[in-house]
């Protein structure tokens, strides 16, 4: 039985951002459970086996839950695509993955990222029609008395 305990495939330390109801979750788990010992075990306590049989615990807990059926691999995907949504960028879902570029992730979650120009431009919108300028839409930011306001046109959030 091989267990991945240590190092990642690329040997390279990686940060997974986890949100707080997670880890709310996972700290009701670890409340019953003395230091140093797994979380979530195997029934003599010990690693969990290899999630990519289909008979198992993996296959039988998502039996068990009667949804779709799934693997480890899918729930990769999802965290991305979910990243995606949240509006992370491609080098932080880069990061987040273990991906050695962001060529590889953008070949393998382009697709994810398909409504951003929706995004762009309804951010646009907000940040800057005429509805947004001084005065009505009367003075722009770029002409020439408002230069010296420094307007930050190039800077906005997609979030």
């Amino acid at each position: 039985m091989n267990h991945a305990v240590g190092p990642t495939k690329g040997r390279k330390a990686r940060s997974v951002p986890v949100p707080a109801f997670v880890l709310d979750e996972l700290s009701l788990q670890c409340q019953s459970k003395a230091a140093g010992e797994l979380v979530f075990s195997g029934r003599d306590g010990r690693y969990l086996t290899w999630a990519k049989s289909s008979a198992g615990w993996f296959a039988a807990a998502v039996t068990r839950a009667k949804v779709q059926k799934i693997t480890p691999h899918d729930l990769r995907h999802t965290c991305a695509s979910l990243a995606v949504s949240a509006g992370a960028n491609v080098l932080a879902l880069q990061r987040m993955l273990g991906h050695t570029s962001a060529k590889v992730t953008l070949d393998t979650y382009a697709d994810l990222f398909d409504d951003d120009l929706d995004k762009v431009a309804v951010t646009l919108d907000s940040q800057y029609s005429p509805k947004m300028w001084p005065n009505g839409g009367q003075e722009r930011p770029w002409s020439g008395a408002s230069k010296q306001k420094n307007y930050r046109l190039a800077a906005f959030s997609l979030r």
